[in-house]
């Protein structure tokens, strides 16, 4: 309550005063409004709901009135109770029972006020602290909060379903909303309906495919001819049909049967296919030819290019003379060459069939007679063995004595006798199981005399080298490097980083295999070199590019064109300018290039008293031109 001068209230008032703001809420019971004096009155004034809203009298739960307010403190005469109560009606020394006062009938149904009950002024309802949590019962509304007593929505929320087919919007009675998008008619029927499709969006339907030389009505969707106005304009890419553009209104082009018959475009260029021909304005497929040739020694097939082909089928006959070697032995049994049996042309044919027994051949059959009992008839391998009765008897064969090598096989060979054949994988020492693998443990068994290569650590990861690239592509520049044990350990990689944003510094390996920096430009800043007649730019590949650029100049002396006539400069936006001199200046030069010309000229070219004849007229110029220079301060006349 403020007033400027004193002011004077009497009766029972609570009053709030805000945080900020000069002005108080004001409680008062019902029936106890109080009195003001003084020569300032409160405004509003005291009365209902005007400076302070009168509060109705609260009561207990289930209190009748005309209980005491606070309870009368009695009890049973027993322990004290906490809090005191009264006694049932029953008890002799109570009017009335009367508990704690409850804010009944106080709840005003407002989150963002704290309900209370006072015994004094009644019902108070003040307002929680600023941010307390509420519900503004707006689904549209999020992290509502209460502010001096009112609860008030916060940001809208994410209604967005992340379907570009639906439109979103928050609806204050339901919340958010998901509307199906109703794509726009292109009224186009060629392209049928246009639907949304999620994570696409609106697009057309199926496209209506028309045959060749026809067109989509995008009003019916009907397939017809085309519009032309000249015959080039209508193909059907039929081959065989003639099409036009007939005259008419309006002109659209029409498609003829042309000519029957084989027609350019009327063919897959497939001999195996047949000959493709035109019939009534179709392209007909033709006949596949039949490559069967009636041959069983041939393998019948057909290429694209060539047509029908006839491979030979090698060892296949059908008669005896289609075989190699002998005519009069040699057979055909299922188209297979065959000889007969015992057959013969000289006697040669008939030797080795049987080592005991001497062949010849009569009448193209062989005859034998048995070799004389004890004919050798063994191998290098068998030298024992012998022939009785025409059979060979085997004797006894050739020892091979080992040559005490465990790891060769001892065996005699028929072709060169007594051989001593390595085994495969046999080891005698360790040095033979070298697997030239730096990381294994190389070891011969001494029992089974076989080779093991076991990593030397299991656990840890190990590359065999003998230089630093066998670890690495780009060796040390990757922070490989090939140990002194002959394998590949870590190294610091050299940095190449120089910190400037225009370079790029890359590690390569130089002819000895060691690292060093290169730097490369990256931005065409980098590639200035301060001239103004190059065009500097950056190349991944070559690096800094300077190419000059034509016409450009960087001073006077680069534009000298030679020319005694010509004033020559440097522009450095336009390039050389060679301005050609005028007035005296321009007579003056000519008579320097002739004046050059005759003391140029050698003796031989050019006589001394001719040069001095040519040379008076040239002086008599000059002292004219000076003295008309000098009349005219400059300036022709």
């Amino acid at each position: 309550v403020i007033g400027r001068t004193g002011i004077t209230i009497s009766g029972k008032l609570r009053t709030t005063a805000p945080a900020t703001g000069g002005s108080n809420t004001a409680n008062y019971r019902v029936g106890t409004t109080p009195t003001v004096s003084g020569s300032n009155a409160v405004v509003p004034a005291f009365g209902p709901c005007a400076g302070g809203c009168a509060k109705p009298v609260c009561t207990a739960h289930d209190t009748p009135a005309g209980c005491l307010v606070p309870c009368p403190v009695c009890g049973n005469g027993g322990i004290p109770e906490f809090p005191e109560q009264c006694d049932p009606p029953s008890c002799p020394t109570c009017d009335i029972h009367c508990q704690t006062l409850q804010p009944a009938g106080c709840v005003d149904g407002n989150a963002c006020t704290a309900d209370s009950c006072d015994p004094v002024f009644g019902c108070i309802n003040e307002p929680v602290a600023d941010g307390t949590t509420c519900d503004d019962a707006n689904p549209c509304t999020t992290g509502d909060t209460c502010a001096a007593g009112v609860c008030g929505g916060g940001p809208p929320p994410d209604c967005d379903d992340g379907n570009v087919c639906t439109d979103d919007a928050c609806d204050a009675s339901t919340g958010c909303t998901h509307t199906p998008v109703v794509c726009p008619d292109d009224h186009n029927v060629c392209n049928g309906a246009e639907t949304c499709t999620p994570g696409v969006g609106c697009h057309h339907g199926t496209l209506v495919t028309c045959p060749a030389g026809l067109v989509c009505d995008p009003a019916t969707g009907d397939c017809v001819p085309k519009p032309c106005s000249a015959d080039a304009d209508c193909n059907d890419a039929n081959p065989c049909t003639v099409d036009t553009c007939p005259s008419g209104t309006p002109r659209v082009c029409t498609s003829n049967p042309g000519p029957d018959g084989r027609t350019p475009g009327c063919t897959d260029s497939d001999a195996c296919n047949g000959t493709e021909m035109c019939q009534a304005g179709v392209c007909m497929p033709g006949t596949p030819p039949d490559c069967d040739d009636g041959n069983p020694c041939t393998n019948d097939g057909c290429d694209s290019i060539q047509g029908c082909v006839h491979a030979a089928i090698a060892g296949c006959c059908r008669t005896p003379s289609d075989c190699p070697g002998s005519k009069t032995c040699a057979s055909c049994v299922d188209n297979v060459c065959g000889l007969i049996d015992n057959c013969c042309d000289i006697d040669a044919d008939c030797a080795a069939r049987q080592p005991c027994q001497t062949g010849t051949c009569i009448a193209t059959q062989c005859q034998y007679t048995n070799a004389a009992d004890g004919t050798p008839c063994g191998d290098t391998c068998h030298p024992a063995d012998d022939c009785q009765g025409g059979s060979c008897v085997p004797g006894a064969p050739l020892s091979c004595p080992g040559d005490g090598d465990v790891c060769t096989q001892d065996f005699c060979d028929p072709s060169s006798g007594c051989v001593h054949q390595p085994i495969a994988g046999c080891c005698h020492n360790d040095t033979e199981c070298n697997d030239h693998d730096n990381c294994t443990r190389d070891a011969c068994d001494p029992n089974t005399h076989l080779c093991s290569n076991a990593l030397i650590d299991p656990f840890a990861e190990c590359k065999s080298c003998s230089v630093d690239t066998d670890c690495d592509v780009i060796g040390r520049c990757a922070g490989q490097a090939c140990g002194s044990a002959g394998v590949c350990i870590a190294v610091s990689a050299l940095n190449c980083d120089d910190r400037l944003p225009d370079f790029n510094g890359v590690c390569s390996l130089d002819a000895a295999g060691q690292p060093r920096c290169t730097y490369r430009c990256v931005t065409r800043q980098a590639c200035d070199d301060g001239d103004l007649c190059t065009d500097d730019r950056c190349d991944t590949t070559a690096g800094c590019v300077h190419q000059p650029i034509a016409g450009c100049c960087r001073n006077d002396s680069e534009c000298d064109d030679h020319d005694l006539c010509t004033d020559d400069r440097c522009d450095t936006t336009e390039g050389c300018k060679n301005t050609p001199k005028t007035t005296f200046a321009a007579v003056t030069c000519r008579l320097d290039i002739v004046d050059a010309a005759i003391h140029g000229a050698s003796a031989t070219d050019l006589a001394p008293s001719a040069a001095a004849k040519l040379g008076k007229p040239i002086g008599k110029a000059r002292t004219k031109l000076a003295a008309a220079e000098t009349a005219g301060h400059g300036k022709p006349a």
